[in-house]
Order: C-alpha cells, then structure tokens, then sequence
C-alpha cells in the first residue's frame, strides 16, 4: 500500500484524495440509472452525435431539455464518485474498525462446545460445586463470558453458576447441586 497520508480533511470530514466522495462525513447519494427508453432513443442519438463532434454545449443543451437522458448516460465522472465512495469505506473499514476488531480479537480466547456431566462437579465443604476446566492461556485477571446452548440454560440458571478465572484454569462455582448435563456453547475469555 502506497504511503498517503489517510487524515480526514478537517473542513469536510472527508478524505481529501477522494474529492467525490463525502463519506465518512455524510453517505454519497448516487443517482439511479436506466436503460435508454424508446421515447429517448433518437436524443441519444443527437446528444452522442454532438459529443463524437465535440460540441460539448450542444450535448448539454440536449440533456438539460431531457434530463432523464442523464440517467441513461454513464460518465468517468459516474465511476469516480463509485470508486471514490467504495475506496473512503474501504479505508475507514480498515483503519477504523478492522484495526479495533483486530486488537481485540487477538485479547480473546474463543472456545466451543465444551461439555459439562453432572459428575464432573465437586461438592466443596461451604456446600457449593465446583468445575474446573483447565488451560494454558486463561489467565487470573480474564473475563470469561459464558453462553450455554440452548438445553443447559434453563438447568445452569437454576443452579446460579458464577465463573472464577486463575492461572491456567477456570472454575464454575454452581450454588445449587447439578441438575443434568451442560454444554457450553460458546466461552469467551477476554485477556485485558
């Protein structure tokens, strides 16, 4: 990627490199195209005859008389205002939201299905249960998020479940006694 300075022109909010473009201060409104209709047909012909000859004048005369010629006509002007509009989404995308995602993503820890049997919990003596699911990366400062399929949430909101993490692992303390088989669906550890 060529080295361009992609700073927002304070005065437009737009990228100045873009000049027919207004995004990402305001959404570019293109007009709508159509086909050339029957009724158009012969001021095409004039207006087309008029620009092969380079009578500019004549061929706007022929437009501004009959304006939805304009729709029927597509201009470089038409594909720059297109290319700039795509390229200033583009470049903001990248640089304002694909970047962010990136960071955090590359902070998050995304795992799947994991299974949790009713044996699989230990009774602790303050009468509480306990799961640990044990890896390398979950460190003590993650947030872990869980999100249970659709069968275990009813069962994992009745036995009030609070995710702890620690080097290493992570345990499920359960207030009340297992009452089935869980399946987290998703777990998110977010390392800040």
């Amino acid at each position: 990627m060529a080295n361009i300075d992609y700073e927002l022109d304070p005065s437009t909010g737009s990228y100045a490199d873009l000049y027919e473009s207004n995004f990402p201060a305001s959404c570019d409104l293109f007009e709508d195209k159509m086909d050339i209709t029957s009724d158009l047909e012969s001021y095409y012909e004039q207006w087309k005859g008029y620009m092969q000859a380079g009578n500019k004048t004549s061929a706007d005369q022929i437009i501004e008389n009959h304006p939805n010629l304009k729709k029927c006509i597509t201009s470089a002007e038409d594909f720059n205002k297109m290319f700039h509009s795509i390229q200033a989404v583009e470049r903001w995308v990248f640089y304002n939201i694909d970047q962010s995602l990136n960071e955090k993503i590359n902070n998050e820890l995304w795992l799947h299905d994991i299974s949790i049997e009713t044996g699989d919990w230990t009774l602790q003596s303050d009468g509480t249960y306990k799961y640990t699911y044990t890896r390398a990366d979950i460190k003590q400062e993650s947030i872990p998020q869980v999100m249970w399929d659709l069968n275990s949430k009813k069962i994992a909101m009745k036995m009030i479940i609070t995710p702890v993490t620690y080097d290493g692992y992570m345990e499920l303390i359960a207030e009340k006694s297992p009452r089935g088989a869980l399946t987290i669906e998703t777990l998110i550890i977010r390392n800040e």
